[in-house]
């Protein structure tokens, strides 16, 4: 058996600890209770790593609500939840209307980079649990800003990432010198 991690392996884990991570931020939850997520963006990344997350934790999670200013992306996404979920989420094209529903606890926001940094500020702001997909931020200070607010209100806070030193293919190597 190999230690290597496919990047395919590694993204079913990640999406699965963000997920797992979620909980216990939150009170106790009872037996049949499940995070209640809103999905931010549902164009080609937030379709993958929705499906990921289905695929690694469907019995901890509900999706309740998607989120896309592309219609197309939105009734694909809608469609996803019903299909792999068993249940119809609410649908938004305005982000802020996902944050301002109460019962969402966690939301994920797969949307263009240029958007990750003022969503998750105002996701925090909402008292909502995070998952990100990067870059958390154009700037060191504005990344710096987001992990400040996590921290202040006690928010889970998660980055999706690939790592590309954990496959063997790409870690650095031995290096031997010639005499």
């Amino acid at each position: 058996m190999t230690d290597e991690v496919s990047r395919r392996n590694f993204m079913k884990s990640a999406a699965a600890a963000a997920i797992a991570v979620a909980p216990a931020a939150m009170p106790v939850l009872g037996a049949n209770d499940r995070v209640k997520i809103g999905w931010i963006g549902t164009g080609s990344r937030g379709f993958h790593i929705m499906g990921q997350m289905y695929q690694g934790s469907k019995d901890m999670v509900e999706v309740v609500a998607v989120c896309d200013t592309f219609s197309g992306n939105l009734a694909k996404g809608k469609d996803r939840v019903q299909t792999m979920g068993g249940n119809t989420p609410k649908t938004y094209v305005d982000y802020r209307d996902i944050l301002a529903d109460p019962s969402i606890d966690t939301v994920f926001i797969a949307t263009p980079e240029h958007l990750h940094y003022p969503m998750a500020m105002a996701a925090l702001k909402a008292g909502k649990n995070i998952y990100l997909e990067k870059p958390i931020g154009h700037t060191i200070e504005e990344g710096a800003e987001i992990v400040k607010l996590a921290e202040k209100t006690g928010k889970v806070f998660q980055i999706g990432t690939q790592i590309a030193a954990t496959n063997s293919t790409f870690a650095p190597k031995k290096c031997s010198s010639r005499g």
